[in-house]
């Protein structure tokens, strides 16, 4: 603009806008490949060249920076001179591996990064592999080969084992002789001369080179092997059976394994013992022995093994298990054991001869004897076979004694026949005594009777026991039953309820039927009992995350008895037959609620009634109960999503609330993206319940976004609504071209239509304004035209 005294002239405006800038730009990549050297446990090289392009202006630097390749940050590792193009990068992690990158700096910047192609991986030089650990084993040796084996070296030097190299030497000789390479641990060397003596050595192979040699401790010679004996030739024989031995016998082996046998080795087991126990070690020239010391009755297995100076050979067993009896037996019961005669001491026994003498001569008979308090039996006297009866003296009169005999011969003592009555010594017998009679049971149509022994058998023994039965005023007694001497119990049965009954028992010997013993008054009633099951079904009802209401009707019968209480118990499925006892309810009541529950969990319930007599069968649940909340999430917002405003990293989303809230209310909803070629949803954002839009920003402009909204209430979220197709940010309008050279002059509320400039120096200038949205950082530039009253005024 000129200027004279008036003022200033209009201005002369250029036509294009001039945006200052450098003339000089940031350096080009350095020269490459960027190479590795000298890399070592925690160190490594690097050498690069200097970029083809400094830029316009001279390089200040370079900056080095490495990556662990588990990681996505890289590092500074140092600053350089712009003159050293080589460093030597330390502490590094030992087999670590990284990735390094070298940028030139001048002074407009950094340029663009040279990197490694490969991951560099931190590590000693690779050498030669250790010796082979331990010893190296001679495993078979034959008469013309040997087979060896050795471990792996402790250290392979870096580098992967390759293999074995295996030599031998003639003793007696200097030179070592290359026989195989291998890549197992083991090797067979053959064509071997037997007698000759060798040495043998083994070393690992790697990419480097051949390690140390690890060699046998001693000479190894061939010779032919020695080797056990084959087994005995069977089969086992026995030759003889007795009660306490068994003699076997068997043929010598086909083969002695190259070694004379030396002996043979005698095993026996018995059938009830799982193990095997050694009998005898016997001499070679030995082909049967007789095994003694065995139980009679017993069975048993053996079995026998050859033994020369190898070892011993695999067993000889005998098939089927062998019993050890003697081939006769001991003679059987004697026959019709009975009392003859009966005095205030003594008492004459008399007997048949057994049926079975056991094969051998019956020599004589055993006569024992035990009283009626003690447990043990004593022996009275042995007689010859030809006298089938004995008289037994030194009796006590009235003290009760039993009596056996038993026969034997040669093998031992048989079978024993004893007396089925005690045998009392007294004077001429009477009539039993009356029995006590007592009554411990009385049901609705029973009686049951309990008895003694009377005090007085009247010098015989009770050979039995007769009760009767007197109804109501009725002087005559009724028989009932007749039973055996044995017997102290009995239930009446077929009695009128409500009817008075009186019970007599009897006792009998031989001199006939004793005193009565007389009961008390006897009416029968029908007892009470447990009541019967409540009546179901079970119903299960009110549900809820933690509690369920129980409810049954009362059982049919309350087995005379009044029922008091219910008792619930509970089991979870997942510990089966684990029930546990809850609540107790009152009778009448015949509902509760359970609590405590888990929910999620699937239950059985079951309720029983409880009288004085005790509890009833139960009533259960016929399935499983769930329990859950009869509550849960929202479903998912309706649809579809709907893009209000796109920016260039920025969609705002509009969307509606679901259509069934869950039963609770909803509380926010939650915004998730997803960028199109990856799988997981990340959350961008939530919004109270009232707000059904949302900015989701820091987008990158031109990717596809997919969008979605799930609603939330206390129960959980929703299942997702999600964008119908994908959204892209992209830029609506460009940026003003002086934006390094615009100043704020205000920030305005979005009420406002106007703005009024104050205190402008003279000058001119050009203003722009930009609307700032809610839901997005984004701001956008509105353009507007000069006003004509401004262009007058400024005229």
């Amino acid at each position: 603009m000129a200027e004279n005294s008036v003022g200033l002239s209009l201005p002369l405006e250029l036509e294009d806008a001039v945006i200052p800038k450098s003339p000089y730009d940031v350096p080009g990549v350095p020269g490459g490949p960027l190479d590795a050297s000298d890399i070592d446990r925690t160190s490594v090289t690097l050498s690069w060249k200097v970029p083809e392009s400094d830029g316009g202006t001279p390089l200040t630097s370079y900056l080095l920076e490495r990556r662990d390749k588990k990681r996505t940050m890289w590092t500074k590792v140092d600053r350089i001179k712009p003159g050293i193009k080589t460093y030597a990068v330390e502490n590094l992690g030992e087999g670590n591996e990284y990735y390094f990158r070298v940028s030139a700096e001048n002074a407009e910047g950094f340029g663009a990064a040279l990197t490694t192609k490969d991951t560099i991986i931190c590590r000693k030089p690779p050498e030669v592999p250790s010796v082979p650990h331990g010893k190296l084993r001679v495993e078979k040796l034959t008469e013309d080969s040997v087979t060896l084996s050795w471990s792996k070296p402790l250290d392979d030097g870096g580098e992967t084992i390759t293999g074995y190299v295996i030599q031998k030497n003639l003793i007696g000789s200097d030179e070592w002789i290359d026989v195989a390479t291998v890549e197992d641990l083991k090797v067979t060397v053959a064509d071997l001369t037997e007698g000759q003596g060798y040495l043998f050595r083994v070393a690992a192979q790697n990419l480097v080179g051949t390690g140390k040699f690890l060699t046998t401790d001693e000479t190894v010679t061939p010779e032919k092997p020695l080797d056990i004996p084959s087994p005995p030739i069977g089969p086992i024989e026995v030759t003889e059976i007795l009660r306490d031995s068994i003699a076997i016998s068997w043929q010598p082996p086909e083969s002695d394994g190259g070694s004379p046998l030396v002996s043979y080795i005698i095993d026996k087991k018995e059938l009830k013992y799982p193990s095997w126990m050694r009998v005898i070690e016997i001499g070679a020239s030995h082909t049967d022995y007789t095994v003694t010391h065995l139980s009679d009755g017993l069975k048993y297995l053996f079995r026998v093994v050859a033994v020369n100076k190898v070892g011993p050979s695999e067993p000889l067993q005998i098939h089927d298990y062998v019993m050890a009896r003697s081939p006769y037996g001991k003679p059987s019961a004697p026959q019709c054991l009975e009392v003859a005669e009966i005095t205030k001491d003594s008492a004459k026994l008399q007997w048949e001869a057994p049926l079975q003498d056991g094969g051998l001569p019956l020599l004589g008979y055993v006569t024992e004897k035990r009283e009626a308090l003690k447990r043990g039996w004593f022996k009275v006297v042995s007689v010859p076979a030809d006298h089938t009866s004995v008289t037994v003296g030194e009796l006590l009169e009235d003290h009760e004694y039993l009596f056996r005999v038993m026969g034997f011969n040669a093998e031992g003592q048989g079978d024993v026949v004893e007396l089925e009555d005690y045998v009392r010594p007294s004077r001429p017998i009477a009539a039993p005594s009356a029995p006590t009679v007592s009554v411990v049971n009385v049901g609705k149509d029973n009686a049951t009777l309990q008895w003694n022994k009377p005090a007085s058998t009247g010098g015989a023994p009770v050979i039995g026991y007769t009760i009767e039965k007197k109804e109501g005023q009725n002087p005559n007694w009724e028989m009932v039953v007749n039973i055996d001497q044995y017997c102290h119990l009995h239930t009446v049965h077929k009695l009128l309820e409500g009817y008075e009954y009186v019970f007599a028992v009897s006792a009998k010997n031989k001199a006939g039927v004793g005193e009565k013993g007389i009961s008390d008054l006897v009416v029968p009633v029908r007892p009470p009992e447990k009541p019967s099951s409540p009546i179901g079904p079970l119903e299960v009802t009110d549900i809820t995350e933690s509690s369920a209401v129980l409810s049954w009707q009362a059982p049919e019968f309350d087995g005379g008895a009044p029922i008091s209480c219910y008792h619930v118990d509970r089991c979870d499925i997942r510990y089966a037959d684990e029930w546990i006892k809850v609540v107790k309810v009152d009778y009448g009541k015949e509902k509760c609620t359970v609590r405590e529950l888990h929910e999620g969990h699937n239950y059985l319930f079951r309720v029983c009634a409880e009288n004085e007599i005790g509890f009833s069968q139960f009533l259960e649940t016929e399935h499983a109960v769930l329990i859950k909340s009869p509550y849960g999430p929202p479903s998912a917002p309706e649809g579809p999503i709907k893009a209000i405003n796109i920016t260039r990293d920025m969609v705002a989303v509009q969307w509606a609330p679901p259509s069934d809230d869950g039963g609770s209310p909803v509380m926010s909803y939650t915004i998730e993206k997803r960028e199109s070629g990856r799988h997981s949803w990340i959350v961008v954002g939530h919004t109270e319940v009232d707000v059904l839009t949302h900015g989701v920003t820091n987008l990158i402009e031109g990717n596809e976004y997919h969008i979605r909204i799930m609603a939330e209430n206390m129960y959980g979220l929703s299942a997702p609504l999600e964008s119908l197709s994908t959204f892209i940010p992209k830029r609506v309008l460009e940026y003003f071209p002086f934006q390094t050279s615009w100043m704020q002059e205000a920030h305005v509320m979005a009420n406002m239509g106007i703005y009024t400039v104050q205190n402008m120096p003279r000058n001119e200038y050009v203003y722009r304004l930009l609307a700032d949205n809610p839901l997005t950082t984004t701001w956008e530039y509105i353009d507007i035209e000069m006003p004509e009253i401004l262009l007058k005024h400024l005229e």
